[in-house]
């Protein structure tokens, strides 16, 4: 009997040592949980990630752009913010909130649009990549006409309703992606007629929600722009 029982013990021992190494074998560990993290997240939101590079390709070639200028187009954009700053101390509150919404609003519109066309979504990351070129030559044009000054006015006035509405677009891009994607050649049977009607509702609600964060972000964007434009002096 108690050599029934020593054979038992000394047969379990050999599979607790193979879980063991099992356990031990696996990739744990800080480093290996932060990498599979950043992979997954990256995977996840790869569409985003996408057409950031196309916001972020649009900034640079603003830069450049600004850069490689010449005089008269400098004087050009000149004139042009200045008419700008002018006009917003000049308007009243709820007229800097509508020219504000109005310019981003404009590439949520096309964004809305190109979700509900079949090949729209071959066309959409033109939104995110004219963005970035217009927030570029901005941002190029103020640090090159009046240096650390021109760069607080973009940091101050223009950059936090810019932020918002830019982060708005990219979604409605990346949701205009997927929809687009969705949209079938052909209805085959009744259960695939329903999928489009649900589809759609969703979309809908979507681009009301980020139609909203639009408007949050013009609303800052003229708050910045009231309370910020007068202390600087060009």
């Amino acid at each position: 009997m108690i050599m029934r029982r020593t054979n038992f013990i000394f047969a379990k021992v050999p599979r607790a040592g193979r879980s063991l190494k099992a356990a031990d074998s696996r990739p744990d560990g800080p480093a290996s949980g932060y990498n599979g993290g950043i992979l997954q997240i990256f995977r996840r939101q790869f569409l985003l990630v996408f057409l950031g590079l196309f916001f972020t390709a649009g900034l640079i070639l603003g830069v450049l752009f600004v850069r490689s200028a010449d005089y008269s187009l400098l004087k050009s954009l000149d004139f042009v913010f200045f008419s700008n700053v002018t006009a917003r101390s000049a308007l009243p509150f709820y007229a800097v909130f509508v020219a504000s919404l109005a310019s981003s609003f404009l590439f949520l519109l096309f964004c809305f649009l190109c979700g509900l066309s079949i090949w729209g979504a071959y066309c959409v990351p033109l939104a995110p990549l004219f963005r970035g070129f217009g927030m570029g030559i901005t941002a190029g044009y103020l640090y090159a006409a009046y240096g650390f000054q021109g760069f607080l006015f973009h940091l101050a006035v223009i950059l936090p309703g810019a932020f918002l509405c830019t982060v708005a677009i990219l979604l409605a891009s990346a949701e205009s992606v997927r929809f687009s994607k969705k949209i079938p050649f052909r209805v085959k049977d009744e259960a695939q007629e329903a999928q489009p009607r649900n589809h759609v509702r969703h979309f809908l609600f979507r681009f009301s929600v980020l139609t909203g964060v639009l408007a949050l972000g013009a609303a800052v964007d003229t708050v910045t722009a009231v309370c910020f434009s007068g202390l600087f002096v060009f």
